[in-house]
């Protein structure tokens, strides 16, 4: 309930449109300084707007919520015309069982007093109030409705009922309805540049001005580069006489920088997102030039992209373009780490951020004065067929670069007579500024790829080994293995051979004894009560191993019988298999998002995630339409997909991805017995 006064709507559970809503009756205060309600007053209330709608009243003292914003149908069925923000469908949808949009009740004649009277109640804070339950929305019985229409819309397919609803099919065994409590939600034309007003509220929380206040876009790159040149500045002249307090303000002052370069990030990347199929965004894309990621956006000096697999490169692979995404951020990170607090002086590393809402990517890097072509000094934008190296400064300290991360140098290019020697990959671009400093951008292929997986297309672009094992390990291994750049390279057959190597080290030596101390971690968080907060990939990383690899730690566990055996082999695979959820989810969210072209409304996307959790959870069984006999529905799912999924992206195998291995029943019975 609000404060007096306001109208408030709740609602209960994901997409339940049982609603209730709280109508503040006229109040007056006694001579006695008591509350009391009157009919007599219910004129003031009459006119009211409120957020749904408008108050009217009966000659009784009775109170109705007219839902007839301008625009909608009144009792007697004519037409008003409303405001440039009316949305009919969606006033019609809240409207309960009984109103039309724009009217009191179907069953009251125009004039009459409207039913049904509001029930009093009080309040705790002994306030009187009226409350009105609406009744449960009306759904064709089961297999009434028939489909007359099939379609497919953005990858989505769908299903048209006589009675005119449409089903989407959003995956995983999931159906969507899409009736009229969705249609027109959200329109993206009523929340003006600066975004929604939770958004406005959030940046307002976080002490984010927008441009539209300030008048002035931030330089993200030159505050960022301003406080670490300050922190070396300050380290070099003060070493003698150490300034702590002034020191410890500078790195405070990097520090709010940060925060507010991700919470702008977050506030205007959720806007991006919830507006991707939308006709009308309020934020535009821009040409910037190149393909990978399909639309660019720019806002407060800040770039974003989506990552998504624009070119086809991957065959539709939405998750190897995010692993990308993520290689960006690490192999940024990677460099900047690399560099000395004077080398940071000379070559600026842009910020950067991720952004992950509603099963989408993006990838937020503060704006750089460069150029496309006119600025690039290092590296190649076009696929190799032309490759920079001009300036020696920047190459030196590209090479010391590489030698700290462990990093071969090759012959770049995909022309013989443009190819050059590079310590680096060769699309890790650097640029000379317009300002006249240099910049280094675009580090998704920072480290070395693993032995190439023939089944998998462009593996090598994006399933890369961790920095943490690429540091320690025992000789540099090429950033451009199994690659086009290096194919006039000499050594390119040797720099592959390198990689397959160092993979087997990695899956071998390295897991195996990852799997032995793994076991003694896992015991001692579970003895502590500690298991359900154990950071799985921070310890893998820690190691230099990829999450991906938890099914070969899975394999390295002994089989036994005994809690040492038993407890972290069933951990990890239940951490496998809510991995394998979590990215079905994601999809899930994607695709309904290309269904309601918006995320406004969270109630469609609750009820997906719902229906998914309770297909692939609950034990149920369904009639079989093949034969007599009955099965569970979410059978073929974990047999088929789950299984698969789980060799694909956790190279887990044996006996959990076996054919005949009931790999549901097996998750799901298990029960830790320290916990029983």
């Amino acid at each position: 309930a609000g404060e007096r006064g306001s109208v408030e709507r709740e609602t209960s559970g994901a997409g339940d449109m049982d609603s209730c809503y709280l109508i503040p009756l006229a109040e007056k205060e006694n001579a006695d300084g008591t509350i009391s309600s009157s009919s007599e007053s219910m004129s003031e209330v009459k006119g009211t707007s409120g957020s749904l709608g408008t108050w009217e009243g009966g000659d009784d003292g009775s109170c109705y919520l007219s839902y007839g914003t301008p625009g909608g149908l009144c009792a007697s069925g004519s037409e008003t015309e409303g405001p440039p923000n009316a949305d009919p469908a969606r006033d019609a949808a809240l409207a309960p069982d009984g109103y039309v949009a724009g009217g009191p009740p179907k069953s009251a004649s125009v004039g009459s007093t409207p039913p049904p009277r509001l029930n009093e109640e009080k309040s705790v804070g002994g306030a009187r109030r009226e409350k009105m339950a609406s009744r449960k929305r009306k759904s064709p019985a089961k297999g009434e409705a028939k489909a007359v229409d099939a379609y497919t819309e953005d990858d989505v397919e769908w299903v048209v009922g006589e009675d005119g609803r449409r089903v989407a099919n959003v995956g995983m065994g999931v159906t969507l309805s899409l009736g009229s409590m969705y249609v027109g939600a959200g329109s993206s034309k009523s929340r003006g540049a600066q975004g929604s007003r939770s958004e406005r509220r959030r940046m307002k929380a976080s002490g984010t001005k927008s441009s539209f206040e300030t008048g002035v876009m931030p330089s993200w790159t030159n505050q960022f580069q301003d406080a670490i040149t300050s922190i070396a500045e300050c380290q070099t002249l003060l070493s003698n006489e150490l300034d702590l307090d002034r020191i410890a303000d500078m790195h405070w002052n990097l520090k709010n920088l940060a925060e507010d370069f991700v919470n702008t990030a977050k506030t205007y990347g959720r806007i991006i997102i919830s507006e991707r199929f939308s006709d009308k965004k309020t934020i535009r894309p821009v040409d910037v030039g190149g393909r990978a990621g399909g639309d660019k956006y720019i806002v407060l000096n800040i770039l974003f992209k989506f990552a998504v697999d624009s070119t086809k490169m991957f065959a539709g692979n939405s998750l190897a373009a995010t692993k990308i995404a993520g290689h960006e951020l690490k192999g940024g990170i990677a460099y900047f780490n690399a560099l000395t607090e004077f080398q940071r002086t000379i070559i600026r590393v842009p910020m950067l951020a991720l952004v992950d809402y509603m099963g989408f990517r993006l990838i937020a890097i503060s704006v750089l004065p460069i150029k496309a072509e006119s600025t690039l000094i290092y590296g190649t934008r076009d696929a190799g067929k032309s490759v920079k190296n001009k300036s020696k400064r920047f190459n030196n300290i590209m090479t010391s670069c590489a030698k700290k991360l462990n990093l071969r140098p090759h012959v770049c290019g995909g022309v013989r007579r443009e190819t050059k020697v590079l310590p680096s990959a060769a699309d890790v671009e650097g640029h000379k500024g317009l300002d006249g400093n240099f910049y280094i951008l675009d580090f998704s292929r920072t480290m070395p790829p693993v032995k190439y997986s023939p089944g998998i297309r462009n593996s090598h672009l994006f399933r890369l080994f961790r920095p943490e094992f690429i540091v320690k390990y025992e000789k540099p291994l090429c950033s451009d293995a199994y690659s086009g750049f290096v194919r006039f390279d000499p050594k390119s057959d040797e720099y592959n051979a390198d990689v397959d190597e160092a993979t087997k080290y990695l899956l071998g030596f390295t897991c195996q004894n990852f799997a032995r101390n793994f076991r003694w971690q896992i015991m001692e968080a579970r003895q502590k009560g500690e298991l359900h907060q154990f950071p799985l990939a921070q310890v893998l990383h820690s190691e230099g191993i990829n999450v991906r690899y938890a099914g070969v730690v899975l394999d390295k566990i002994p089989k036994g019988d005994d809690e040492m055996s038993t407890v972290p082999r069933m951990w990890l695979l239940l951490q496998i298999v809510a991995r394998v959820m979590k990215n079905d989810i994601r999809l899930l969210l994607k695709n309904t998002m290309k269904c309601f072209k918006t995320s406004v409304h969270s109630s469609p996307f609750r009820e997906v995630v719902s229906k998914y959790l309770n297909f692939v959870l609950l034990d149920r069984l369904e009639p079989n339409a093949s034969s007599s006999g009955w099965e569970d529905p979410s059978k073929q799912h974990w047999d088929v997909h789950m299984k698969e999924k789980m060799r694909m992206c956790f190279d887990c195998g044996s006996p959990y991805t076996d054919r005949d291995f009931d790999l549901k029943k097996f998750v799901l019975a298990w029960r830790d017995p320290h916990f029983s």
